[in-house]
C-alpha cells in the first residue's frame, strides 16, 4: 500500500469514526420504553389530560415555557389540527440535535395518523420527539401538522 493509500485510508476511518463518535453520554435511547412515553402522551392528548402531557416534557421545556405556556402551546396544537380521537402508531425515525454547548442528543421521533374532532378524515399527523436526560426519558417537542396531498 502506497503512503498515498495509507494516508487515504487513515482519514477516512478517522472521519467515519468522529461521525460516530458522541461526545454525551445519551447518545442511546430505549426505543421500546420511548414508544411506551410517547403511547402515554398519545393517551394523554386524546382524553384532554394536559397536566400528565407537561409531566412527561423534558425540565429544560418546562423551565423555557412554564406549564402554563406550555398548556397554551398544546391546546394551540389543538385548535389547528383538532384534539385526537383516535390514533394509528404510523413510524418512528431516529436522529440527533445539537445542544446549545455544542454537544448532540439523539432524539426518537414518533408519528401517529389521526382522526380529530376537527378533522374525522384522518387528514392530521402528530408528532411526540422523546430524547434522555438526566432525569430519563423525557419528551422534547409534542406537534401536529396537517397531511399535505399532492395530486398526480
Amino acid at each position: 500500500m502506497s503512503m498515498m493509500q495509507s494516508s487515504v485510508l487513515v482519514l477516512a476511518t478517522s472521519l467515519a469514526m468522529l461521525g460516530c463518535a458522541d461526545t454525551r453520554a445519551d447518545n442511546g435511547i430505549d426505543v421500546v420504553a420511548a414508544r411506551a412515553l410517547s403511547d402515554s402522551v398519545i393517551a394523554g392528548l386524546m382524553h384532554n389530560q394536559i397536566d400528565l402531557v407537561l409531566d412527561k416534557m423534558e425540565p429544560a421545556f418546562l423551565v423555557a415555557v412554564g406549564r402554563v405556556g406550555g398548556e397554551a402551546g398544546i391546546r394551540k396544537l389543538f385548535d389547528y389540527c383538532g384534539r385526537p380521537v383516535h390514533l394509528e402508531f404510523d413510524r418512528s425515525q431516529s436522529w440527533y440535535i445539537l445542544d446549545g454547548d455544542g454537544g448532540r442528543r439523539r432524539v426518537q421521533t414518533f408519528k401517529y395518523d389521526a382522526t380529530t374532532k376537527a378533522d374525522p378524515t384522518g387528514g392530521c399527523i402528530w408528532s411526540v420527539d422523546v430524547v434522555r436526560t438526566d432525569v430519563g426519558l423525557r419528551v422534547a417537542y409534542v406537534r401536529a401538522g396537517h397531511r399535505v396531498i399532492t395530486s398526480p
